[in-house]
């Protein structure tokens, strides 16, 4: 009986383990991330990011916020990126992460999520929301696949706001 038992854990933890790859806002991830813009040279297009403990889903750790300003007079975006490239994306189904907007500063209420494979719009509110993306043809198998949130200046509601990102996990 113990025995069965302490092979079930064994095998337990090794799937468990294997089911997905986290994204932690707290220094302890693997995964490199961070903020870009369509054009760099422009001055007015303005994207910043930071790990935050202030705000965040769950009791530890931190979220990202990434505040963001597309106040070019040109056609502009920009955005928060994960790099997943030492990680065989095609092997899981889900891309599932947490994302609110901040009231004080307002946001944007609909961004994009794009990875190699295509992109799709997701809607962004004021309280925590659990957003499950579907993998299956959103994703190259042996390519890039960078998650990328964007903001662009012919579709955002708004701007120039803050919007915060937490718990980004492959399943």
């Amino acid at each position: 009986m113990i025995r069965s038992i302490v092979v079930f854990l064994v095998v337990f933890c090794a799937v468990a383990s294997f089911a997905s790859e986290k994204v932690n806002f707290n220094g302890q991830d693997e995964s490199g991330h961070g903020v870009w813009t369509s054009n760099p040279k422009d001055k007015t297009l303005i994207v910043a990011g930071s790990v935050v403990t202030t705000d965040k889903v769950g009791f530890s750790g931190g979220c990202y916020e990434l505040k963001y300003n597309l106040g070019s007079s040109e056609a502009v975006y920009a955005g928060f990126y994960i790099d997943f490239s030492s990680i065989d994306v095609s092997k899981y189904s889900q891309l599932v992460f947490w994302i609110k907007g901040d009231k004080k500063s307002g946001f944007s209420e609909k961004a994009a999520v794009g990875f190699s494979g295509g992109s799709q719009f997701v809607d962004i509110t004021t309280k925590w929301q659990k957003i499950v993306i579907n993998l299956k043809g959103f994703t190259k198998k042996n390519s890039e696949n960078e998650f990328n949130l964007i903001f662009d200046s012919g579709w955002a509601t708004k701007n120039k706001g803050t919007v915060y990102i937490d718990k980004v996990i492959l399943k």
